[in-house]
């Protein structure tokens, strides 16, 4: 059985709750999960004290944890799907979102013209004799969006009978209004899952809180976990799709000084990403799968926030991996594991420590000796830890520098290496070093830094771009790795 829906429902006619006024819980996001039965009892209550009893039994039968994660994923969805003044909890997308969950696949499309809801064809805005005044402008086409949510099977309540949903949610960005198709087919379905998700004390499978997770915890360690009674990566945080709230995550491969492969994760918390701002330190939590959607990687922990040289924040960590391809899930929550900050999905890719190659450039202002080096240690090059400016922002002041690591395993006994930098300032030829040999630090077996760092003022504000090509002239072969950065004013 499959179902096509399109919204024609507005948000603002449902949810038109005011905090004050009691009678009004029975709209508001806490109440989406009511029975039938308990909305015709609702029609009862004639008193604040008997709303209050009421409001009581309804969380009390379905649990704490059920409470908690309403509440989570409230917040969560305010954050998400908030459209003009309306809070994200309120909208179409923010309640079809909290019934079932994230959709299997999502797709926006912005308006082209054609048949509108009110039966006028935007097309004729430009044709001869057309409706003209009656159309939407151009400006206000532009405004309109429509989100195709698609769940599969495995996102929908089984019980239920229905083996596919897509779900067209259309958007007038400029009204702040969304709305749904054939109510008369959604609802029905919607009341059918709050009602069975009641009953169940549980709720769809998505936003979890790590407290409630089914996969293993093991911190910085392996978890392969095939047999798991849920399947492959069966922890619900797989269901969340990605929420940068302005953080930025950036990574690569490296081998460690004992040839071990490993992944480096920077999550680099600008000081306009306002969600962390209160926080000092948050759970984390790093989950990796295979290409068979097995959990291989499960680090929860609590960590403190690190401070930049710029008064931005950052976090890194690091993953043991074994050549190949990977999908990972970087959460960040409040302390006690609550209230979802921030998360990244990526795809993560491992080449075989066989693989000439150079790693991604990383910009950099602040380079710390440490007294020791950990063999997966992030960001660590010969004990020397160099801070990732994930946003590549500076100031002019700055000793803005770069890094990066050649690995070369064909090498012998060691590479003759020359390199070349070649600058742009917004678009223009900026400044191009002559070929000149590397000096080869070794960071391991097979691997060399190389890097450069420039003094004060070296760069004026102005959007640059760099190649940096380094060629080994006993192999032949070249390496040639790119990045951008902006020099403020």
């Amino acid at each position: 059985m499959s179902l096509v829906i399109a919204l024609l429902f507005t948000a603002n006619a449902l949810f038109a709750a005011s905090p004050a006024d009691f009678r009004k819980w029975i709209d508001s996001p806490e109440a989406y999960y009511a029975t039938a039965e308990e909305r015709t009892d609702w029609q009862k209550v004639a008193t604040k004290e008997q709303a209050d009893e009421f409001i009581a039994e309804y969380w009390s039968k379905r649990g704490p944890a059920f409470r908690k994660e309403v509440m989570t994923r409230i917040e969560f969805a305010d954050a998400q799907f908030a459209l003009g003044g309306t809070p994200g909890s309120r909208t179409v997308r923010g309640r079809i979102w909290l019934l079932l969950g994230s959709p299997s696949e999502t797709k926006a499309l912005r308006q082209q013209g054609g048949p509108s809801s009110s039966g006028v064809d935007d097309r004729q805005v430009s044709a001869p004799g057309g409706i003209g005044g009656l159309s939407r402008n151009n400006i206000e086409r532009a405004a309109l969006m429509t989100t195709v949510w698609l769940y599969r099977s495995d996102r929908l309540p089984k019980e239920l009978g229905l083996s596919e949903l897509t779900i067209n949610i259309q958007s007038n960005v400029a009204r702040g209004q969304e709305t749904v198709e054939n109510p008369g087919i959604v609802e029905p379905y919607l009341r059918r899952v709050a009602e069975y998700h009641s009953n169940r004390g549980t709720l769809a499978v998505t936003a979890r809180v790590p407290g409630n997770a089914a996969a293993p915890a093991q911190q910085g360690g392996i978890v392969d976990a095939p047999d798991s009674p849920l399947g492959p990566s069966s922890d619900p945080l797989w269901m969340i799709d990605s929420s940068p709230n302005n953080t930025i995550l950036n990574g690569d491969a490296y081998i460690g000084p004992n040839e071990q492969p490993f992944y480096a994760v920077n999550l680099f918390i600008p000081k306009n990403a306002a969600t962390l701002q209160p926080w000092k330190s948050v759970l984390f939590v790093g989950m990796i799968r295979d290409a068979e959607g097995r959990t291989l990687i499960n680090d929860r922990a609590q960590v403190d926030l690190q401070e930049s040289a710029s008064g931005a924040r950052y976090l890194d960590r690091s993953f043991p991996l074994a050549p190949g391809r990977y999908e990972a899930q970087i959460v960040l929550f409040s302390p006690e594991g609550t209230t979802i900050l921030a998360n990244h999905r990526a795809e993560l890719n491992v080449p075989p420590v066989t693989e000439p190659r150079l790693s991604r450039l990383l910009m950099t202002d602040r380079a710390t000796v440490l007294e020791n080096q950990g063999a997966t240690d992030p960001f660590v090059f010969l004990a020397t830890k160099y801070d990732v400016r994930g946003d590549r922002k500076f100031r002019a002041t700055d000793r803005i520098g770069y890094v990066t690591v050649l690995a070369n395993p064909n090498a012998s006994p060691e590479p003759a290496l020359t390199q070349r930098m070649v600058f742009t300032r917004d678009g223009q030829p900026f400044a191009r070093t002559p070929l000149e040999p590397v000096p080869l630090v070794r960071t391991g077996p097979k691997t060399w830094l190389i890097g450069n760092q420039f003094d004060p003022e070296t760069f004026k504000p102005g959007h640059y771009a760099l190649e940096l090509q380094v060629r080994d002239t006993i192999s032949g072969k070249l390496y040639v790795e790119k990045t951008e950065f902006d020099v403020m004013p």
